[in-house]
């Protein structure tokens, strides 16, 4: 069987990598293979078996997910594999090639990590374009190739955790497929700059993943690998800092008040921002960029920066870029108008103040624990961006999953209330909703997709246009 096995990855492989007209000459041998194998296999078995339940469980296993979510993140992203460098990318690879102090690798990766020149600190996402310019230089499709796989390994951990979450196979599967169509934060993935957003969302999710195998299965290790996971996180993109709060949140959702009053007396809970400490006196002795400029709280404003720009992300997330428009001309219109907000502001808080008194059931205690932790998922997620004047699509990746579970908490909750009149009623109500959903992100996906690519091809015809006078 194993040989049977063997052989047929090789002769895959050989028709794949080398010359599918030689492979297809022995292929018919492949037939009589397995013909042979299978009844071998039928006359030595021991127990009846099952193969079209076998081939079932095969299709949906974890592995069969994985190749499924890579397989649509190919189909959707690849097109932007040709997307020519443009406006940062060019910064990071000038530090990457700079030589001006000294060219040694060694030296230069450690000057990342304790010499910011005043810039952000993220020593990693400099030791990632050292590596690849290294090897690369300016083969845009390798960095592009980076990024779309760090895209489907963040909905594949996205999958794993929602799984946890819903204690539901399918409709985890749902949401790792919606949150890898989302539009609004399309330019985290089309920019090779933003690949720092990448690796932090995806160590983020990784020690989420092993915080929850070490609150299940009290597992030292795994307790130490979410440690690591947050630390790397932290190298990446200062987002990282929220990581803490989100591993936290997956506990909080059994009650927030109650989990506060535990975790100040909890060691272990408290240890996880150990890592955080160490990274702010990293960033304080390699004297990074902190609070300035562009990326800086205005804090009379600060409230309705935060309500509008929580808000602005919420339809980002759900609607896709078309919203951003939008969202200008409505931020245009309140700026001016202040005491339009603070009214909204008013109402909304004695909603909420009401419905806490009244103790309006709208969900089930199960229930409520699924919303909780995607309302913390995404705020915690989008904290560090809240306070400043404005909202950016990159800026959504990460906070993007808390929104995707509670939109496939409610789908799943229209379909069960639908159930009551008529499966196929309600069958057919989520189908056209998700259809419609999916099919105006792709949309946005593709037009997002001309205007990087439009970009890049100008870049690229400067860089021609300069070579021309020269030779």
């Amino acid at each position: 069987m194993l040989g049977f096995v063997a052989g047929t990855v090789g002769l895959f492989l050989n028709a794949t990598l080398i010359d599918v007209f030689e492979a297809s000459k022995i292929a018919f041998l492949l037939w009589m293979l397995i013909g042979v194998t299978l009844g071998t296999i039928m006359l030595y078995q021991k127990s009846s078996v099952n193969l079209l339940s076998e081939l079932k469980k095969v299709a949906a296993s974890n592995i069969a997910i994985a190749i499924y979510l890579f397989s649509f993140a190919v189909l959707l992203f690849s097109p932007m594999l040709s997307n020519f460098f443009v406006g940062d990318d060019f910064t990071w690879l000038r530090w990457a090639s700079d030589c001006t102090n000294n060219c040694s690798p060694i030296e230069k990766i450690i000057s990342y990590f304790t010499n910011s020149n005043g810039f952000f600190y993220r020593p990693g996402t400099k030791v990632y374009f050292l590596i690849m310019e290294s090897i690369f230089w300016l083969n845009q499709v390798v960095y592009h190739a980076v990024s779309l796989f760090l895209h489907f390994a963040v909905s594949f951990l996205f999958f794993l955790t929602a799984k946890r979450v819903f204690k539901n196979k399918l409709l985890a599967v749902l949401s790792a497929f919606l949150f890898l169509i989302l539009s609004g934060y399309a330019e985290a993935v089309f920019w090779i700059s933003s690949v720092g957003h990448l690796f932090t969302s995806f160590f983020a999710l990784l020690a989420l993943l092993s915080f929850i195998l070490w609150d299940e299965k009290k597992k030292i290790y795994y307790y130490v690998f979410s440690i690591v996971f947050l630390f790397l996180g932290l190298m990446f993109h200062e987002a990282g800092i929220i990581i803490p709060f989100l591993m936290l949140s997956y506990k909080a959702k059994d009650g927030i008040l109650g989990f506060i009053k535990e975790a100040v007396h909890r060691r272990d809970y408290l240890l996880l921002f150990v890592p955080v400490i160490i990274y702010l006196l990293l960033r304080a002795v390699a004297q990074s960029h902190w609070l300035s400029g562009d990326y800086n709280y205005d804090f009379v404003m600060f409230p309705f920066n935060f309500a509008g720009n929580l808000l602005g992300y919420v339809f980002l997330i759900i609607i896709g870029q078309s919203s951003l428009s939008l969202y200008e001309t409505l931020r245009a219109l309140l700026r001016v108008n202040i005491a339009i907000p603070v009214i909204l502001g008013l109402v909304a808080l004695a909603g909420l103040v009401f419905a806490y008194k009244r103790k309006i059931k709208l969900f089930e205690s199960s229930e409520k624990k699924i919303v909780t932790f995607g309302i913390l998922f995404f705020v915690f997620s989008l904290l560090p961006y809240l306070g400043l004047g404005n909202i950016t699509s990159r800026y959504s990746y990460l906070a993007s999953l808390g929104v995707i579970l509670i939109f496939v908490f409610l789908l799943n909750k229209l379909y069960l209330f639908l159930l009551k009149e008529s499966k196929q009623i309600a069958l057919l109500t989520v189908s056209v909703i998700v259809i419609v959903f999916s099919l105006f992100q792709i949309i946005q996906i593709q037009q997002s997709y001309f205007d990087w690519s439009g970009a890049g091809e100008k870049v690229r015809k400067f860089f021609i246009s300069i070579d021309a006078l020269y030779t």
